[in-house]
């Protein structure tokens, strides 16, 4: 199918507003005092996370339904070609990491407040091994085999849809959802911690709930091309109602280390059920605006880093991981160079995508 320009340049913006955030929990540490409380959960309890696994999803919908629709087996060939994809870029990315951590200069310099990142300075080679296993998923590296899980699941998924049995994927997902409520990943974590085993951020019994609802969306609207969700004024107005209030209680604290009262309903961790009403509102706003302004949302240049999320998510974390022993020396320039800093090392996520492809054209 052809691509629709406005999901891939959200995805883009996704992209690059994940890599402002994660830059400045890490090499630029120092400005994030400054600056994280504004760029981080801007609109409400709604961070570009909850955005890129949704809209993943959707377009797993939109793209793979078709497929399946018409070669059942050409479709299950695609899926796994795709998570084939998907683990490469997570192994890859996991080598890159081991063996920055390798030269010991590198491994020295690197100042953490996490304990996650203990073993990967002193044992990169054997976390490693750990992470193709999906057994040690430091901070920002637990994303992508989520994804691929999430994948491994989706073909069983649109086959109950497309059976009519979407009743009983309902009613599976929701109650994963409310299982991943009482943290059962962060549980078993704290067992296995010892044993030099992290999990990763995210319950993902949680946050499947987000990506198979983007799924069913994107299988309807790849069925039937006019299926669409209606814009009505008394929708917009419920949901601006919702999103303004979420937006002025968000900024009452300084996130993302401010406790809040009913901590689990806000937390990003386990996609607590606010994150989830947030979400839906700023969601069908956004939706709205591109159904109101269909130029709007269509930027090349964001464009170019959607199509490519693989590769740019990848590199964000490697990015994030390289520059992080320079966090003292850039804690030490005035704001103004350090965000201009930032902003040059957000603007090399384009790298990777011109490298890709200067050697499709030139191969």
């Amino acid at each position: 199918m052809n691509r629709i320009k406005q999901v891939d340049c959200i995805r883009g913006l996704l992209l690059v507003i994940m890599t402002l955030d994660h830059l400045q929990y890490m090499p630029f540490k120092r400005l994030s005092e400054y600056t994280l409380n504004w760029t981080y959960q801007t609109f409400g309890f709604v961070a570009a996370v909850e955005g890129f696994v949704f809209v993943s999803g959707l377009i797993f919908g939109l793209v793979y339904t078709p497929k399946f629709l018409h070669d059942r087996a050409g479709f299950n060939q695609l899926v796994w070609r795709r998570i084939r994809l998907i683990y490469f870029f997570h192994v890859g990315t996991f080598v890159v990491l081991a063996a920055l951590f390798a030269w010991p200069w590198f491994a020295r310099a690197w100042t953490h407040e996490w304990d996650n990142i203990a073993l990967l300075q002193t044992q990169p080679w054997w976390t490693l091994l750990k992470g193709a296993a999906f057994l040690y998923l430091p901070s920002y590296q637990d994303i992508l085999p989520m994804y691929l899980w999430f994948l491994v699941l989706s073909p069983w998924v649109l086959r109950l849809i497309d059976a009519g049995k979407l009743k009983w994927v309902a009613a599976a997902s929701v109650a994963l959802y409310l299982i991943g409520q009482l943290h059962p990943q962060l549980l078993l974590a704290q067992k296995v911690a010892a044993r030099g085993f992290y999990l990763g951020w995210f319950e993902w019994l949680s946050w499947q709930l987000l990506f198979f609802v983007g799924v069913l969306f994107g299988y309807y609207r790849a069925r039937n091309p006019d299926f669409v969700v209606p814009v009505k004024t008394a929708w917009v107005v419920v949901a601006i109602a919702v999103a303004l209030p979420l937006l002025w209680y968000r900024h009452q604290f300084s996130l993302p280390s401010a406790p809040l009262p009913f901590d689990n309903l806000w937390r990003d961790t386990n996609l607590g059920v606010m994150r989830l009403v947030n979400m839906t509102a700023l969601a069908y706003l956004l939706y709205c605006l591109c159904q109101v302004r269909a130029n709007w949302f269509t930027w090349r240049w964001l464009r170019k880093l959607g199509e490519q999320p693989l590769l740019v998510f990848s590199f964000h974390v490697v990015l994030c991981y390289a520059l992080n022993p320079l966090r003292g020396w850039l804690g030490g320039l005035t704001l103004w160079a350090e965000s201009a800093l930032l902003i040059v090392a957000t603007a090399s996520l384009w790298l990777p995508v011109m490298v890709r492809d200067f050697y499709r054209r030139r191969f």
